[in-house]
């Protein structure tokens, strides 16, 4: 095999993905809420680690592109964890995905984040409340 390491295979469609040189390799609980966090944290600390952070997200919204829509029930299930968690990185990661994706089952988080974000004293939140009203926008305009 060449110097790309296999992140995760796609069954269903017979296609290895492959994203670089991270050493990822998906088993029989391929799709789970497990290996998309794993995978995650695995691309992070990539591009982290190669001073390119954007590009994990990057990556990873690419990556949940080509899970077949019957995989990404659990998926979604952990982004929309995400959208609760004290991590602004976790956070801005599944609001890039739900965004791109007009993820619309993520609309109840979504409303919840914004009212925790709405009284968070943080400096980042009122540009993180913006951003998830324009995805609320977005979500409702298309749906």
């Amino acid at each position: 095999m060449d110097d790309l390491a296999i992140i995760g295979i796609d069954r269903l469609a017979g296609r290895r993905l492959r994203i670089g040189n991270v050493a990822w390799v998906s088993d029989e609980s391929e799709y789970s809420r497990c290996w998309w966090r794993s995978l995650r944290d695995d691309l992070d600390d990539r591009y982290v680690r190669s001073k390119d952070s954007q590009r994990s997200i990057i990556e990873l919204a690419a990556i949940y592109g080509r899970i077949p829509g019957l995989h990404r029930e659990r998926v979604n299930e952990e982004l929309l964890d995400w959208l609760e968690s004290d991590d602004e990185r976790l956070r801005y990661d599944a609001l890039y995905i739900v965004g791109a994706y007009s993820i619309v089952e993520a609309i109840p988080r979504l409303r919840a984040l914004q009212e925790r974000l709405e009284v968070d004293s943080q400096p980042g939140a009122p540009y993180e409340w913006s951003k998830v009203n324009r995805i609320l926008g977005n979500l409702k305009a298309d749906g």
